[in-house]
């Protein structure tokens, strides 16, 4: 399963935060339009280290700049 799946099938970029869909995935909180949003979210709401907080930017923007990020590659990040 892709990290976001709406752009691999070309929908408009409407993305949930992974971290969110994660920890609740049938209600995944907020619809971000644009990296930034989710990674000013990712500061706020989740308690990331900054090692954590890059490794999950990157991941957000290769998913949203067309490359391929498997969500369990994702989850693993934070392991």
């Amino acid at each position: 399963m892709s990290l976001f799946p709406q752009l691999i099938r070309g929908e408009p970029r409407r993305l949930n935060c992974p971290l969110c869909v994660l920890e609740r995935p049938n209600n995944p909180n907020k619809i971000f339009k644009n990296c930034k949003a989710i990674s000013n979210h990712l500061r706020i709401s989740h308690d990331l280290s900054n090692d954590e907080f890059d490794k999950v930017r990157q991941a957000i923007r290769e998913s949203v700049n067309g490359i391929e990020v498997n969500f369990s590659k994702f989850r693993g990040l934070l392991n």
